[in-house]
């Protein structure tokens, strides 16, 4: 693990972000107009894995409950340690971005990877000082990425204690702050993959519903259209075409049935 120690950047790499920075804040927003670049402060900064995909998760999260299997070394099985530090950017004591720097070389050959002016900082910032509030020990701390489900965490190691999970990035479901053991954080993890495919179905029977309108409409107005043409005198043109109509129809049908089934299944989801 990574001990964070608020570690001073080449003076040259530091230049870069703060410029950048300051760059992209100005392009942003006029309020920052006049932001000089000494303005900006980079602060802490932790190392940074990514996480394996989620099906690897929780089927080590199964043979580690099932079989007894040793946790120890447990971050190295659920992620991938990459060569970059996550340092966070503040502007008056206040978290407005990050940068990632590719960190595998002696310090003067650092290279800034990415530089993002966003929202996440923040968070990361605050259950940074949330955990230190609580008299959490954060010297052996790391940022664990999910980007599958686009998660951030911290993980951290206490002493003679087993690995601890704290999730960064996300809404309302699970209890902010809260410690997790391995399980415990892969079943937050399952539960916010079950959320999200929720979601998905969702808007994707919205879209179904918006064709099968669209369909049934236009199927009554070839129904309409053909048999007034019909009753006109042109019953060779005016039957094939409210016949069209009925094609339609029959496919907004089938559609208003995928529909319910979908809306039949999120629910009982919704309620388990």
């Amino acid at each position: 693990m990574y001990d964070i120690n608020y570690q001073v950047l080449p003076s040259q790499l530091s230049d870069q972000i703060k410029h950048l920075t300051c760059e992209i804040l100005k392009e942003e927003n006029t309020k920052y107009a006049e932001l000089k670049q000494e303005e900006i402060k980079i602060d802490q900064n932790f190392k940074i894995w990514l996480a394996k995909p989620v099906k690897d998760l929780i089927k080590l999260s199964l043979e580690v409950s099932e079989k007894n299997t040793s946790t120890d070394n447990i971050l190295e099985k659920i992620a991938i340690k990459t060569h970059n530090l996550h340092f966070q950017i503040k502007y008056h004591d206040n978290a407005i971005g990050f940068a990632r720097v590719d960190a595998r070389e002696l310090k003067d050959n650092w290279s800034l990877t990415e530089l993002f002016v966003s929202d996440l900082a923040r968070k990361i910032d605050e259950s940074f000082n949330q955990l230190k509030n609580k008299n959490v020990n954060v010297n052996n701390i790391d940022l664990v990425i999910i980007s599958e489900l686009r998660i951030y965490t911290f993980c951290l190691k206490p002493v003679k204690q087993d690995i601890q999970f704290y999730i960064i990035d996300s809404d309302n479901w699970y209890e902010k702050g809260k410690p997790l053991n391995l399980n415990a954080f892969i079943q937050s993890i399952k539960a916010f993959t079950t959320i999200e495919k929720n979601i998905l179905n969702r808007r994707k029977n919205k879209i179904v519903k918006t064709a099968m309108l669209s369909l049934y409409s236009l199927g009554v107005s070839m129904n309409i259209v053909g048999f007034s043409i019909a009753l006109l005198g042109e019953p060779n043109l005016g039957f094939p075409t409210a016949a069209c109509g009925f094609s339609f129809d029959a496919a907004a049908f089938f559609l208003k049935k995928i529909s319910k089934d979908a809306d039949e299944n999120y629910s009982r989801l919704k309620g388990s």
